[in-house]
C-alpha cells in the first residue's frame, strides 16, 4: 500500500496536464501496490473553478488515466472543505487560496476558496463490498456536549450549532481481501495548527476526528457515543487507516496527539513510533525546513506489518551562499534558490520587520529532491501487510 498527499492538485492542474502531475507519476510508479490512497485532489464540480469546467467526480479517474495505472476499482469522495466559499463578480472561484481577494470569498467553517479543495481518494486491486462515508455527521450527534462558544472562525463569528464534525471526510471502503472482509478508512483531519487566529477551533476539532476514528475502530472513546444508525467497527475487523491526520504524534503540547496515542496502542503503526522522523516538510528550500510527522498507515492488530516506511529523496545539499547563483551543476544536481526568512508553514503569511535579509541564497541539491518538493511538501509513506 502507498499513501500519498499530493499538495493541492486542482482541477485546473489535472486539466493542463501541470508538472505535479508527471512527477507525482515518476515517484508513484516506482511502488507496485495493490492499494493507492491519496489525499489533497479537488474533487472537480461542473463550473468550478469556472464555467468552463463541466465534470463531476472524474478528477482521479482522471489521473489514473494519465499515470497509465490500472486498479480493479476505485473511490473518490468531495471534502466539505469551501462547500461554502462564493464565487467573484465574474462567477469564477479563487485557486490561489492565500489571496486577499480569495479570502473574502472562502468559506469561513471549513476553510478553503474552491468547493471540494483537498478531497480524497483511493484505487485498490480488490472488489468492493461497502462504502461508507460519514462527511455529513453533525458534531453533536457524536458528541452531545460538545461546546463551540469558546471558539471563533477565522472571520471572527461564531461556530453553528449544527456545525458538522469534518471539514474534510471519513470514508469506510469494505473489500474483499481474500475472502476476508478489509475496512480501509481513508481520513484528512482538520490541521492541529491555529495560523494565527487565538481562538481557532482547529486543534479541537482534530482532536474530536481522531475520537470519532477512536471510537469507530474500537468501540470506545473518552465519553459516552451513540449515533442514530451508526455503529462502530465489529470487534475483530480488519482495519487500515490511511491519511494525513495532521498532528504529529511526538507533539504533547497537541490534543490529538493524545488521542492518536491511544489509536495507536489499539491498533498497530506501519512503522514504530521511534522509527518515525517526518512525513511533512516546509515547502521552501532553506536549510533545517520544519519537519513533521503527519502522515500515517494504521493497522488492526490481526494484521501483520510485513514492512513500512517513509519514502525519501537523497537530502544532500552544498549550500553556495548567496554572493553569486552558480551556473552549473553536477549530473544528477540542481541549483535552488531561497531566501533566509522563508515561512514554514502553508498558509502562513511571513511576517517581516523591513531589517530582514532579502537577498537570494543557493543551494546545490539532488534532482530526486527536488523532484519530491515540486510534487509535494509530505513524503509517500508505505506499506506491506498480511491479513492474519
Amino acid at each position: 500500500m502507498l499513501h500519498y498527499y499530493l499538495t493541492n492538485l486542482d482541477s485546473v492542474k489535472i486539466c493542463n496536464d501541470a508538472k505535479q502531475i508527471r512527477t507525482a507519476a515518476e515517484i508513484i510508479k516506482k511502488y507496485k501496490v495493490d492499494i493507492l490512497s491519496l489525499n489533497g485532489i479537488q474533487y472537480d464540480f461542473e463550473n468550478v473553478p469556472t464555467k468552463c469546467f463541466k465534470t463531476t467526480g472524474l478528477n482521479l479517474g482522471k489521473l489514473l488515466e494519465k499515470w497509465n495505472l490500472s486498479f480493479e476499482d476505485h473511490f473518490f469522495t468531495p471534502s466539505n472543505l469551501g462547500m461554502g466559499a462564493k464565487p467573484g463578480a465574474d462567477g469564477c472561484y479563487s485557486i490561489n487560496t492565500y489571496g486577499p481577494e480569495a479570502l473574502a470569498h472562502a468559506d469561513d467553517l471549513n476553510f478553503a476558496t474552491v468547493p471540494g479543495q483537498l478531497s480524497t481518494g483511493a484505487a485498490f486491486n480488490y472488489r468492493v463490498l461497502d462504502r461508507k462515508v460519514y462527511t455529513d455527521l453533525i458534531w453533536k450527534a457524536f458528541n452531545s456536549g460538545v461546546d463551540l462558544s469558546p471558539f471563533k472562525t477565522p472571520g471572527g463569528a461564531d461556530f453553528p450549532e449544527n456545525m458538522k464534525l469534518f471539514d474534510k471526510s471519513f470514508s469506510d471502503i469494505t473489500l474483499d481481501v481474500e475472502e476476508k472482509k478489509l475496512h480501509l478508512i481513508l481520513l484528512h483531519t482538520t490541521p492541529s495548527h491555529h495560523f494565527g487566529n487565538p481562538r481557532s477551533i482547529n486543534g479541537f476539532r482534530n482532536a474530536e476526528q481522531l475520537r470519532f476514528l477512536e471510537w469507530y475502530v474500537s468501540g470506545s472513546t473518552e465519553y459516552g457515543v451513540d449515533i442514530a444508525g451508526t455503529s462502530p467497527l465489529p470487534a475483530g475487523s480488519y482495519y487500515i487507516i490511511a491519511g494525513d491526520l495532521n498532528v504529529d504524534i511526538n507533539n504533547r503540547d497537541c490534543e490529538g496527539s493524545h488521542v492518536l496515542k491511544r489509536i495507536m496502542e489499539k491498533s498497530r503503526s506501519w512503522m514504530s513510533a521511534d522509527d518515525i522522523t517526518f512525513t511533512n516538510e516546509a515547502p521552501h528550500f532553506a536549510p533545517d525546513p520544519l519537519r513533521l510527522v503527519l502522515d500515517y498507515i494504521i493497522v488492526s492488530k490481526n494484521i501483520e506489518v510485513l514492512q513500512g516506511k517513509v519514502i525519501y529523496p537523497d537530502f544532500t545539499r552544498d549550500d553556495r551562499g548567496c554572493a553569486q547563483k552558480p551556473t552549473a551543476s553536477a549530473q544528477g544536481k540542481c541549483v535552488v534558490t531561497y531566501k533566509l526568512h522563508e515561512t514554514d508553514l502553508v498558509g502562513e503569511q511571513t511576517r517581516h520587520s523591513g531589517r530582514e535579509d532579502d537577498r537570494d541564497y543557493y543551494a546545490v541539491v539532488d534532482d530526486e529532491y527536488l523532484l519530491f518538493k515540486e510534487t509535494s511538501h509530505h513524503y509517500p509513506i508505505f506499506g506491506e501487510f498480511r491479513l492474519k
